[in-house]
């Protein structure tokens, strides 16, 4: 499996959890990828994990991760999908199907620090 793991500023822990203290420290989000290259037209299904101040993320449903698939280069989005919750705090889980093989980019959203903008190749 891949992990890609990013530490998002505190501000962002503001929209996430109504608690002082916990607003002040990091919220982490990792992606899960699972093993293998993905192929076109089946379901990839990456895991984003939450977590606030180093403990999973604890309200279910009050934020869901999204990521956005692109062609190569700076074309428009393809597809946008959105996480769903496991049953474990913190985790969420995406469907995300690449329409054709070759080349993509794909993109999680956070509204304070910038897109997360990833590459890969898709197999037939």
């Amino acid at each position: 499996m891949r992990r890609a793991s990013w530490m998002i500023p505190g501000a962002l822990a503001l929209g996430l959890v109504a608690a002082g203290p916990a607003m002040a420290k990091p919220t982490s989000l990792t992606l899960v990828a699972p093993a293998g290259t993905p192929r076109a037209g089946t379901v990839w299904s990456p895991r984003v994990e939450v977590t606030v101040a180093g403990r999973p993320y604890p309200r279910a449903g009050g934020y869901r991760p999204k990521l956005s698939i692109f062609r190569p280069l700076w074309g428009p989005t393809v597809a946008t999908f959105t996480g769903r919750p496991t049953g474990r705090p913190g985790e969420y889980r995406l469907r995300v199907v690449f329409p054709r093989p070759g080349a993509w980019r794909y993109i999680i959203p956070d509204p304070v620090t910038g897109d997360w903008t990833f590459r890969v190749r898709v197999a037939r």
